[in-house]
């Protein structure tokens, strides 16, 4: 809605003011340019019209024409931007002197897929390079499971996904809502597509095939939670190195394999650069292939003793896949790991809790978790861990930290029995 005032300040003239009013936009005033008129000619928001008023119809052309320019753009506007304009959108046009029709830049509206599956090509095949290296096969992995999502979505929704499509308002939610309910998928599942998303769409604003990218427009967010992956304790790790597997050579490669990961907190991608590095001292450096940074590996004497039985090496790593299936295969065998572990996640959008035995969830990931677990347990300082798993900050270190439930609330009691005994001997010397 646009209307018109002037204010009477008691001067002979006075300037006209629009005031814009929409559902949704804040009230905007702008002082109408070039705009003059006797305060005792206007009335109830208008000229006064009638009978010797024609001096006036310039004037009255001029607002009219004034209040079709407004509203005018604030329907282009919106049929392009998908959006409200705010008042400096408004001033913005108002000032421009240009006529509505070339006010907006021309947009060409394009498909966004072919685009994403060029990017994924390039960065495959490393003409595009991640700051100098090539990208990691889990990442070019990551980006074709989303895509492989995204046209699911678009097939069901009958879209073709253009540049026009992604910048609306509801395409993000509506996506989301579709990683969520329809492929009920769990949290952190959706929140990695969600972040797929935002990756692909900043690299189209990059590239201009975009005005803006909605997750800033919107304030759009991804949301995380704490994973379900298990950490092993000192007495499940002592069951499984000690485990007699000399009659089976895979599964005792397997566990091997896995113990020098729980010895090092090394992720598999830098296993191997780890195993071909001479070891002539008592800590070994390796560069991180994820991070970029460095990690400095004491040489346990454990981990020494298991590299002497491999000659320092083993012949060939066994694929992170297989390994999890392999230590599944072992873990069942340990007791330890038979007992029930209790999770909360969220899939599908709700809370679900989930009891399996631990040996479930034993995979190559375990190990990292379980040595970053096993130090913060006994009192190494989390800036000294963090050299050695090579997390770049506290947050991201504590993420991987299973704090031994049952080992805290053993202190709780010895802490509570050693306050009894103080209470009482204090009470015996009183008394004499």
């Amino acid at each position: 809605m646009v209307t018109f005032y002037v204010k009477n300040t008691g001067n002979t003239q006075s300037s006209i003011f629009c005031s814009i009013n929409y559902t949704g936009v804040g009230r905007v005033v702008i002082k109408v340019p070039n705009s003059k008129i006797n305060v005792k000619e206007w009335k109830d928001g208008w000229i006064k019209t009638g009978r010797g008023k024609q001096e006036n119809s310039q004037t009255e052309t001029y607002l009219n024409g004034f209040k079709s320019k407004v509203e005018n753009f604030y329907t282009e506007f919106v049929a392009v931007k998908k959006v409200l304009p705010k008042k400096e959108d408004f001033i913005n046009y108002l000032n421009s002197n240009k006529e509505l029709k070339d006010y907006f830049p021309k947009t060409t509206v394009i498909k966004v897929v072919p685009i994403i599956k060029k990017i994924i090509e390039n960065r495959k095949s490393g003409k595009e390079l991640n700051k100098g290296r090539l990208y990691s096969a889990a990442t070019i992995k990551q980006y074709n499971s989303f895509l492989v999502r995204l046209e699911e979505f678009a097939k069901l929704k009958k879209i073709e996904v253009t540049s026009q499509d992604v910048i609306s308002k509801n395409f993000v939610p509506d996506l989301q809502s579709y990683f969520t309910v329809e492929k009920k998928g769990r949290l952190n599942a959706v929140s990695n597509n969600m972040k797929m998303l935002r990756l692909f769409l900043n690299i189209l604003l990059d590239n201009d095939f975009i005005p803006y990218n909605p997750f800033n427009k919107f304030k759009y967010s991804v949301t995380w939670e704490r994973g379900v992956g298990i950490a092993l304790d000192e007495e499940e790790m002592d069951a499984l190195f000690n485990l007699d597997l000399s009659n089976d050579p895979k599964h005792e490669k397997a566990r091997d394999q896995f113990m020098v990961l729980c010895l090092t907190g090394l992720r598999v991608s830098d296993l191997n650069e780890f195993i071909e590095i001479r070891k002539d001292g008592d800590v070994v450096i390796v560069d991180n292939k994820k991070t970029k940074g460095v990690s400095y590996i004491p040489m346990f004497k454990q981990l020494g003793e298991l590299l002497d039985k491999y000659d320092g090496k083993f012949s060939k790593l066994i694929s992170d896949q297989k390994l999890g299936e392999y230590l599944k295969e072992i873990g069942k065998e340990i007791p330890l790991l038979q007992r029930p572990h209790q999770t909360t996640f969220t899939k599908g959008g709700k809370t679900v809790k989930e009891f399996k035995p631990r040996y479930k969830y034993l995979s190559s990931h375990v190990g990292r978790r379980t040595l970053a677990t096993y130090l913060a347990n006994i009192g190494v300082e989390y800036h000294i861990i963090q050299l050695i798993t090579g997390h770049k900050n506290l947050r991201d270190l504590e993420t991987y930290l299973r704090v031994d439930k049952r080992n805290v609330m053993k202190g709780v009691i010895e802490k509570v029995n050693e306050n009894k005994k103080k209470l009482h001997e204090e009470l015996q010397e009183q008394n004499g």
